[in-house]
């Protein structure tokens, strides 16, 4: 059964934008460049990106105009580290690997508040357009002390257009796009704020539309049970901030809210049940509802003591239907998360600690956990306690950085879980600097191998993780490259045990990879790329992880000569398994690499029109067996900014 789910924070992720809005005083914004950017989710407290010791990129508002991707799971295909699973065209069923971890141990934030599925576990991404998104930071590696639960590949953290204030004075923009596959597009946004920086008040909102008559999902040549016809999308989205400074004070509010409607295959053959449901004109619709919604306050309560008060909510609800009464993927589940956070941090110099405490409640309903119609209701309590240091461990300061995280998180149906972190980097030459860093990790049981039936165990255990890394870092005023080992050792997992027909905490995996991400800009031209090997094996069976390559590469240039400004990029991956779409054996995927490009010309101060081309010499490839993927898409845009 295809289900979406949205489920805000568990813990640790409350203070994050608010820190993006209202950044530590000892972080100097003014010095901050596109190439080395103030990040705030690597510690939960501003910081430059070049001073971060966790893995950590950023993509811009500019990189995602220049990648031309439509959505977030496009968009995450040519960053470091990621595999992406996607059963279909776009706002299809899409699963984030990043390095080497499963889906559900990837956590994903929408301006603070997580999105992971409290019945699956794993982020609910398809349903993100890049119209919405202003900028995104990624850490890459087990960070579960700072954020919890599902945090032990990384996390995604998304600052939404409507929910940023970057004090600038204002701005309004407005874009439309139209291109092959009937691909339509439209967006506005407006930002203004008011009165002296001491006493600001700032109001931001953005709008988008996009649909999209597709292809579709299901390849019928493999498939005799799926319906050959188009698989449309349509999405729209709105998100908004409001805020007000009172001195060294703040309070404000933000807001989310995404619509999906999706037509998508079923590969089941319903034959046996009845002759006339040929799979072939069945039809099947997915629409969703994704809301966020939260309260913040930032208190100066003396020069080096800052207090931050979070109340928030997040809310998804997935309904799928079918023409065939008999459809196993009809069924509807609904998430419901509320937080509240309480944070402290001190700041003396180049010293920062911080304490939190966060509480969540978090219920999840699904039809299928009932009789179809009723279905069932589950519900847990999570209270979390946090602390952390980010500075100089020995003097002098200029030369050493230290980063410790602890965390206990106490849940109400399943028990308790501690996790740490610590990095030290060493400066140890003009712009160089060594890193190691070693960390220990959770995931909850999700309400999905809890509760579900005939398969789900109440008695779980989280699944554990202890990760290491060994990284060297090159920074210089327009160049920022990276070089990371890492090895993330897994036990616990909760995998089908075939002697007790339950859910089962029986699995290992390890995985072991090389890192390398760089970006620099040479006589204009802006360039980065990353290539990642990664070895994900399951330690019991000693097989490749399904769905992961062993190698991937992204690679991106963009230049602008007077009003024109010319883009491109490169996605690719090696081959990877995955479950045949018949039989269910294993299977490999070949390897695949997309060719993206684009140019857009300045015709009036302000306004742009644009061509972009996607997959351009029309790849053919699969992400998911069985499952088709886009050919050439090209499309044309106008947008215009005052």
């Amino acid at each position: 059964m295809r289900h979406h789910h949205w489920v805000p924070l568990i813990c640790g992720t409350g203070f994050t934008v608010l820190s993006a809005v209202a950044p530590a005083q000892s972080v100097d914004q003014s010095a901050a460049t596109p190439l080395d950017p103030v990040v705030v989710t690597s510690s939960r407290t501003a910081q430059r990106l070049s001073d971060a010791l966790p893995a950590t990129s950023v993509i811009s508002r500019a990189d995602i105009e220049d990648s031309h991707a439509p959505d977030l799971a496009t968009l995450l295909r040519g960053q470091a580290g990621f595999d992406v699973a996607q059963s279909g065209g776009l706002g299809s069923q899409s699963s984030l690997f990043l390095r080497g971890s499963n889906s559900n141990q990837v956590l994903v934030l929408i301006d603070g508040l997580r999105v992971n599925a409290v019945n699956g576990g794993a982020a609910s991404i398809a349903h993100l357009m890049v119209d919405q998104i202003d900028h995104i930071e990624i850490v890459r590696g087990n960070v579960s002390s700072l954020y919890g639960s599902e945090a032990i590949g990384g996390v995604v953290q998304i600052f939404t257009r409507g929910g940023t204030d970057s004090g600038a004075p204002g701005s309004v923009g407005a874009g439309v796009t139209y291109g092959s596959e009937q691909t339509r597009a439209a967006s506005v946004d407006a930002s203004q704020s008011f009165g002296p920086s001491d006493a600001r008040t700032h109001v931001g909102v953005s709008a988008s539309y996009r649909s999209a008559n597709g292809f579709s999902a299901i390849d019928a040549g493999r498939v005799a049970a799926a319906n050959p016809d188009y698989d449309g999308y349509r999405n729209h989205s709105v998100s908004a901030n409001v805020s007000q400074r009172f001195g060294d004070q703040e309070v404000g509010a933000r807001y989310f809210e995404s619509h999906g409607r999706l037509q998508f295959d079923d590969p089941s053959d319903y034959s046996f049940i009845d002759p006339a449901y040929n799979g072939r004109i069945q039809t099947h619709d997915e629409r969703s509802r994704q809301t966020d919604a939260a309260l913040y306050a930032r208190l100066k309560a003396t020069s080096f003591w800052a207090i931050d008060l979070l109340a928030g909510q997040s809310r998804d609800l997935s309904a799928n239907t079918s023409s065939n009464p008999f459809s196993f993927v009809t069924g509807s589940t609904t998430s419901t998360d509320r937080q509240y956070r309480i944070g402290n941090t001190l700041r003396v110099d180049q010293h920062a600690a911080t304490l939190a405490y966060e509480h969540l409640d978090q219920t999840g309903y699904a039809t299928s956990y009932g009789n179809g119609i009723d279905g069932a209701r589950f519900s847990r309590k999570v209270d979390s306690f946090m602390a952390g240091y980010t500075g100089p461990l020995f003097l002098p300061a200029s030369w050493n950085e230290f980063q410790f995280n602890a965390r206990h998180d106490r849940y109400s149906d399943f028990g308790d879980a501690t996790t740490g972190l610590a990095a030290y980097g060493l400066k140890f030459a003009p712009g160089w600097k060594a890193i190691v860093q070693g960390s220990t990790a959770f995931k909850a049981p999700t309400f999905n191998e809890l509760y579900f039936p005939f398969f789900g165990n109440p008695a779980l255990k989280a699944e554990r993780a202890r990760s290491v890394e060994l990284g060297l870092q090159y920074a210089q005023e327009a160049s920022l490259v990276r070089a990371s080992l890492f090895r993330t050792r897994t036990h616990d997992l909760i995998v089908f045990d075939p002697n007790t027909f339950l859910a089962n905490n029986i699995a290992r995996a390890k995985v072991t990879g090389l890192e390398i991400t760089g970006r620099t800009v040479i006589d204009g031209w802006t360039l980065s790329a990353n290539l990642t090997f990664a070895r994900p094996i399951d330690e019991d069976t000693r097989q490749l992880l399904l769905r992961r390559a062993t190698h991937n590469l992204g690679l991106a240039v963009a230049k602008s000569y007077g009003a024109w400004r010319f883009s491109g990029d490169v996605q690719a991956a090696g081959a990877r398994f995955d479950s045949d779409i018949n039989t269910f054996s294993r299977t490999e995927l070949a390897g695949y690499g997309v060719v993206n490009f684009g140019v857009r010309y300045q015709v009036l101060r302000g306004t742009t029109v644009g061509v972009a081309v996607t997959n351009a010499f029309d790849r053919r490839y699969a992400l998911v067996d069985g499952y088709n993927t886009a050919g050439r898409v090209t499309t044309v845009s106008l947008n215009t900014r005052y």
